[in-house]
């Protein structure tokens, strides 16, 4: 389980408990994961796992 860093979000769910804690962040942060980040998580991911086949489920 990966949890989120920042409170952006392009998805508007009516479920959603998370929007609700951008006033907790600062407005001139850069809450993106840059693609360097994104490579190494799903690599260190992928290489620590015993099992023929992984699923990521993406949110946001």
């Amino acid at each position: 389980m990966t949890k989120p860093i920042g409170p952006l979000c392009n998805l508007d769910c009516k479920y959603c408990f998370y929007l609700e804690k951008e006033k907790l962040f600062p407005k001139n942060e850069n809450y993106w994961m840059n693609d360097e980040v994104l490579e190494t998580y799903i690599r260190n991911y992928t290489q620590s796992q015993n099992t023929p086949e992984i699923q990521f489920a993406w949110q946001g």
